[in-house]
């Protein structure tokens, strides 16, 4: 009996790390601390997971969920996926897409082929195909993942990138037609009811490319509450003000928008740039072309974790425009700093060509760069 349990003792002791080590981390939305466990579900309300030490299945809010890191050495994390992340985050784009899928085939042929890590495969394409560019595959990947998983943990994002990628390719109707989808889905099930928000946030963007600047202000400042869309409301509030040349507003806003980023210590990358972008803006209505330039310049040559977005390409836009209206200001009595910044405009002309071919910004920069030309 005692050689039994020496046995046993033993057994237990070699596997125990092995359980410790097969563990899924779990990140919460909030303060809530990370827990780790086996995930063995996740849709767009609830996750399930297993405890080491405990009897069962938990259930929990999956709205809660920040993101899950999937253990490695889980043999039904494949190896494919590791190397896509490591692609993704080195930026390679077609490299990840191609072991993502890869891992997804190997996921459908295991014991285990709804295993939730198809899920964030599927999420993670998107992003890659959005980060190369390439907005048609996003579309696609976005519907093959709300038809392969209709109530997917990433139901949201798939449409938020949809709507981007329609946005990319300057496709009204595609950014209609992406909006019908998503009230489709609402109305379909009482379960996605707090996706109403969204649907408002993607309207409010819609009027604003038509121009209907207070309407698309008026809609931001209802989703003001919206922690969760506070990012895109925030950026989408600035954007209004500028245009409507709310400049006593927009000033207010970007002194309450950095010193928020500043005392919560938030990773907010695309507002704080926003927020630089529109502190240039008030620069401007306020006659202080070089000062503009300068914050539209930080913000073109040093956008962090913000780089490739649209407030990085609106930098870039802004400081060639501001060049070019600074060069104005020396006209034929001081030439050659008037040439110096046409120079200077000329060359963020060229800088926003590479990074944003696409771009809506082109004509207003050569309209800038021509009204510098001609100043007397």
């Amino acid at each position: 009996m005692n050689a039994f349990r020496s046995i046993l003792a033993l057994v237990l002791m070699a596997s125990a790390p092995a359980l410790a080590a097969a563990q899924d981390k779990i990140i919460w939305k909030g303060e809530r601390q990370p827990i780790e466990g086996i995930v063995v579900n996740i849709n767009f309300r609830e996750i399930k997971y297993r405890l080491v030490n405990a009897a069962g299945q938990q259930e929990d809010n999956a709205r809660e969920v920040k993101d899950i890191e999937f253990d490695k050495e889980n043999n039904l994390i494949p190896f494919e996926y590791t190397r896509g992340i490591e692609a993704l985050h080195k930026g390679g784009n077609k490299e990840a897409v191609d072991n993502f899928v890869k891992a997804i085939d190997h996921i459908k042929k295991s014991n285990s082929p709804d295993h939730p890590l198809r899920d964030f495969c599927r999420k993670y394409i998107m992003e890659a195909y959005m980060a190369a560019g390439d907005a048609q595959a996003v579309v696609t990947a976005a519907r093959e993942l709300r038809k392969e998983k209709p109530d997917s943990f990433f139901l949201r994002e798939s449409f938020l990138m949809q709507y981007e990628a329609a946005k990319m390719k300057r496709d009204a109707a595609l950014q209609d037609a992406t909006i019908k989808e998503l009230d489709d889905v609402i109305k379909s099930d009482r379960r996605y009811a707090d996706l109403q928000n969204d649907a408002k946030l993607l309207r409010a963007d819609v009027l604003e490319t038509q121009k209907k600047h207070l309407e698309a202000l008026d809609m931001y400042t209802s989703l003001g509450g919206n922690r969760e869309l506070w990012e895109d409301v925030s950026l989408g509030t600035l954007r209004c003000l500028s245009a409507l040349k709310r400049t006593a507003e927009l000033k207010a806003k970007v002194e309450s928008l950095l010193t928020e980023i500043k005392e919560k210590r938030d990773s907010a990358p695309r507002v704080y740039l926003g927020a630089i972008i529109a502190r240039g803006d008030v620069y401007l209505e306020e006659g202080k072309v070089k000062e503009a330039l300068l914050d539209f310049m930080k913000g073109a040559l040093d956008p962090g974790p913000a780089a490739n977005s649209y407030e990085h390409e609106t930098a870039i836009a802004k400081s060639a425009i501001a060049a070019a209206r600074y060069a104005k200001q020396f006209g034929e009595k001081d030439k050659a700093n008037k040439l110096l910044y046409i120079d200077r405009a000329k060359e963020m002309r060229e800088e926003l060509k590479r990074g944003f071919p696409s771009s809506a910004w082109v004509t207003d920069v050569e309209n800038s760069i021509k009204d510098a030309i001609s100043a007397q």
